[in-house]
């Protein structure tokens, strides 16, 4: 499989594994991706690391952590956190 088949299925990935997320991993990562995006023109919609991100978040989640707003923060630093190298 090469990255741009990767990139074709993962938006329909995203959706389906999204139907399965609390509403506040869904706000949160909804809210952390549209700031990451405003601040990185660079970085399409559809990248991968959304995908990450929403993982990440449904982890805090089932951490006990329910607040979106702090799961939000967490997420923005989350993002903030990969090399912008290797993406």
């Amino acid at each position: 499989m090469q990255l741009s088949d990767t990139v074709r299925v993962a938006p329909i990935v995203v959706f389906l594994w999204s139907l399965g997320m609390r509403d506040e991993v869904r706000t949160a990562a909804h809210e952390a991706w549209t700031v990451y995006l405003a601040g990185h023109r660079d970085v399409d919609a559809r990248d991968g690391r959304r995908c990450l991100l929403e993982r990440h978040l449904r982890g805090r989640s089932d951490a006990g952590q329910s607040d979106p707003e702090e799961l939000t923060y967490c997420g923005l630093a989350y993002l903030e956190r990969f090399p912008k190298d290797e993406w």
